[in-house]
């Protein structure tokens, strides 16, 4: 009786486990931001559990949940919220993903687009936009054209095989004379004229499912 009893406990706590690790794997989380310096992480949700890291100021973290004055991290570890903000970038994309039902969202710090229809992404990846001497404009755009074929016209000349304007000069395309995109590129200093550049896939993807005159573009710092 006592094997099965300890049997049993075995299976309830490997099961136990199981669905935690799952949990923290494919739960959703929130971007926060550290405020102060050396933030200590935890093991569990107050000071007498295990120290096992500490963060700086404007370090992200993701957050899966806030209670009792504890955030749990996608890791399973805790630190205490009074230390942390929602990052402001986080909740602009879900304001502004939720608001319109087709729009683009560039965020230069991240080097990142993604794509929102209905709410959803149907499209992401790097990219790579102005540098510090012709920078991407900050704001919000719509699609004004498309263009197939293009060749453009400013401090350099480059043929593109799908363009999509949003602000004057400025759109999405493909890049072919880069080899890289994203955090990889050092976009300050080797970054576009204002454009945003993007691998084949992803400029094909915009200029597939965008729409003149209806698709928004959000372009965030």
């Amino acid at each position: 009786m006592k094997k099965v009893t300890i049997v049993s406990l075995v299976l309830a706590l490997v099961l136990s486990l199981s669905v935690s690790v799952s949990a923290f794997a494919e739960g959703d989380y929130t971007t926060y931001i550290v405020t102060a310096k050396h933030v200590r992480e935890r093991s569990g949700p107050s000071t007498d559990y295990k120290i096992v890291g500490h963060h700086d100021t404007d370090e992200r973290v993701e957050v899966v949940s806030v209670e009792d004055g504890w955030a749990k991290l996608s890791n399973g570890n805790y630190m205490c919220a009074d230390y942390l903000v929602e990052d402001d970038i986080e909740v602009k994309i879900r304001e502004y993903s939720e608001k319109y039902d087709d729009i683009i969202i560039t965020v230069i710090h991240e080097q990142y687009v993604r794509y929102f229809k209905h709410g959803e992404i149907i499209a992401e990846g790097d990219c790579v936009t102005g540098k510090d001497s012709t920078p991407t404009d900050l704001g919000l755009f719509k699609i004004t054209q498309k263009r197939r074929d293009f060749d453009m016209k400013g401090n350099a000349y480059n043929h593109v095989d799908h363009f999509c304007a949003y602000n004057g000069g400025e759109g999405f395309h493909d890049a072919h004379w880069r080899s890289s995109f994203g955090s990889d590129v050092n976009y300050r200093k080797s970054g576009s004229h204002g454009c945003t550049n993007c691998p084949d896939d992803l400029a094909i993807a915009i200029y597939e499912n965008c729409k003149v005159g209806q698709t928004r573009v959000l372009v965030l710092p």
